[in-house]
């Protein structure tokens, strides 16, 4: 949604946005499976008035596609963030308030995910409303064995998942790959590391055996797929679609 301004507050934009969308648009949606991305940018806190507004709008949204709708909201203080968090109840669809690079990266590093770096591309996808299953879970949960091993594939640049016989073989590859890899900026350091902890990511695989989750790649036969450095990182988007 475009800005709001005194003369078009965020409710009314919302509004403009569900009576722009037909019948036949949401009809396609259900058809391919698809969903509406809306990504709303706030930097004020809400009235009580137009906080209500905001979650009539969204419910009216929500019924016009059929619940296939997803919100994502960029936030810049820990007040205005609880109040679309309480929004996000009441709406009842996927909703995610996405505070800045910083507080993320402490609150995936916190759900047990401070094996790999919370780089900028990450924290950018998320603002975006990616749907990729480990980026809408890394700030709510512990990533499980099978995420983080695709997790783990796409921040080494592989075309495919890493895979190997046992866990060992596994990390072999992975220690390699990560070698070869450039450094990134870690929003809770300040400074450049490289982008997936191999001996992190072993303890998050063993701890999600333990827990009953053996990721389907263990049980493969062992294919080590070689490694191509060269592969760029400015192609991490294009990356994330061979594994959702």
């Amino acid at each position: 949604a475009a800005p709001a301004s005194e003369e078009c507050s965020l409710s009314q934009r919302l509004r403009g946005i569900t009576e722009g969308i037909g019948a036949v648009c949401v009809e396609e949606l259900r058809a391919k499976g698809q969903v509406l991305v809306v990504v709303l940018v706030v930097h004020a806190m809400p009235g009580d008035e137009e906080a209500e507004r905001v979650a009539e709008a969204l419910e009216g949204l929500r019924d016009r596609v059929c619940r296939q709708l997803r919100v994502v909201v960029r936030v810049c203080g820990s007040s205005v963030a609880d109040v679309y968090e309480r929004l996000g109840v009441r709406v009842g669809v996927p909703f995610e308030v996405v505070r800045s690079i910083h507080r993320e990266a402490a609150a995936v590093a916190g759900q047990g995910n401070g094996w790999f770096v919370y780089a900028s591309v990450l924290h950018r996808m998320r603002e975006a409303g990616a749907t990729w299953d480990p980026l809408r879970a890394m700030r709510r949960r512990r990533l499980t064995g099978e995420e983080a091993h695709h997790l783990a594939a796409v921040l080494l640049e592989r075309r495919s998942p890493i895979e190997g016989a046992n866990i060992d073989d596994f990390l072999r590859a992975a220690q390699l790959a990560a070698q070869a890899e450039p450094a990134v900026f870690d929003a809770r350091c300040g400074g450049a590391r490289p982008p997936v902890d191999v001996g992190r990511l072993g303890s998050a695989l063993v701890d999600a055996i333990c827990r009953g989750e053996r990721p389907h790649f263990l049980a493969a036969a062992p294919v080590l797929r070689p490694i191509q450095p060269s592969w760029s990182c400015r192609r991490f988007s294009r990356a994330l679609c061979c594994f959702t």
